[in-house]
């Protein structure tokens, strides 16, 4: 019987340790310029989301905050939640405050690494024609690991191009549009699907 015991608890260690192994391996992981760009697309999402009804801000926040670093989600609702009755909401301005850039998400948006940060940018021409007038500058999205996903940690834009190593895309040609990003394969799940699985039969085999 002290073997069994014996044996069970090597097994459950070595389930913690490939578990904690996946997690470590995914927190030092990098990112792909479609992975970052889907965060950016849900971030947008939420944001119409949040013109829909009347919210708390605490519940704005919480909203976020799978996409986006703590303090810059606070900010982020604090230029954009104005008070109604009931609560607080989002209008659906062209030119919000403090938004997610509209990039085009094709070969003009570029990413650089630096540091383990990665800057999301597209550079913007002098444009009066439309309800929004721009002038020449680079709009950028910063993203960091944080807890495990890239998160929003600044939105902002620079007179100069961001400093860092860029990340090419694999089709320069190709779009990588929000359509791309909700279409998922199977070759995109988990590493360990079956894990729990195989300690389940080994389980079985050390008490048999």
């Amino acid at each position: 019987m002290k073997n069994v015991w014996s044996s069970l608890l090597c097994a459950l260690l070595a389930a913690a340790l490939v578990f904690f192994c996946a997690d470590f391996a995914k927190a030092g992981e990098k990112p792909t310029r479609a992975s970052l760009f889907e965060t950016l697309q849900s971030v947008s999402d939420v944001h119409f989301q949040l013109t829909e009804k009347e919210r708390t801000k605490t519940d704005m926040i919480s909203l976020l905050e799978p996409y986006m670093e703590h303090a810059m989600a606070v900010k982020y609702v604090e230029a954009n939640a104005f008070p109604e009755q009931a609560g607080w909401i989002f209008y659906g301005t062209d030119a919000p405050e403090v938004a997610i850039p509209f990039f085009s998400y094709d070969e003009d948006t570029k990413v650089a690494e630096k540091d383990g940060s990665y800057t999301v940018y597209e550079f913007v021409g002098d444009q009066n024609d439309g309800p929004v007038s721009y002038q020449k500058n680079y709009q950028t999205v910063t993203l960091k690991n944080t807890g495990g996903s890239f998160k929003v940690t600044d939105i902002g834009q620079s007179d100069t191009k961001p400093a860092g190593e860029e990340i090419m895309s694999k089709q320069p040609d190709e779009k990588e549009t929000s359509s791309n990003f909700a279409d998922k394969g199977e070759g995109d799940q988990a590493a360990f699907p079956l894990f729990a699985t195989d300690v389940n039969w080994t389980l079985a085999g050390i008490f048999s």
